[in-house]
């Protein structure tokens, strides 16, 4: 399994490697780890994660919004002069 200093050096390499070679890397972990359910299980879930928070911060000023609302169609009123 390894002494913690020879994983900080196989970890080093990954780590000083080019961005995309690193993404490479990840997805083929993630590839090996999780089916493709559970990858789109988790996708989803997370979109919808992220869609909920989304309805609270007006996206224009990264404030959250006074009002409550869910539409964001007039976003004039957030403005400042």
């Amino acid at each position: 399994e390894g002494l913690p200093e020879e994983l900080y050096e196989k970890q080093k390499k990954i780590a000083n490697a080019p961005f995309r070679k690193r993404m490479m890397i990840a997805m083929t972990r993630v590839s090996k780890t999780y089916d493709e359910n559970e990858m789109f299980d988790y996708a989803v879930q997370e979109t919808i994660k992220a869609a909920e928070r989304m309805q609270e911060i007006d996206l224009e000023s990264g404030r959250f919004s006074d009002s409550g609302s869910e539409e964001y169609g007039n976003m004039e009123s957030s403005r400042l002069p």
